[in-house]
């Protein structure tokens, strides 16, 4: 699967980090989930996959930060 960006970009958390098991926990999770980038502000996004955006949100006070949901 590609990156859903063009360009390299630092990695700010890593899939299954472990540094924070209690937030995650709080989800039923051992872990992180996914994989977190550092884009610049207005940074273009690539789908990997085909499919509808179902939600695109900023919830940055329930540890997930910002994020696109889309369902294929």
């Amino acid at each position: 699967m590609r990156k859903p960006f063009l360009g390299e970009y630092r990695i700010t958390q890593s899939f299954n980090d472990l540094c924070c098991q209690q937030s995650y926990a709080q989800f039923g999770l051992k872990g992180h989930n996914g994989i977190d980038y550092g884009l610049p502000c207005e940074t273009k996004l690539i789908s990997p996959i085909s499919g509808k955006i179902t939600q695109l949100a900023d919830e940055g006070d329930f540890g997930y930060g910002k994020y696109i949901k889309i369902e294929n």
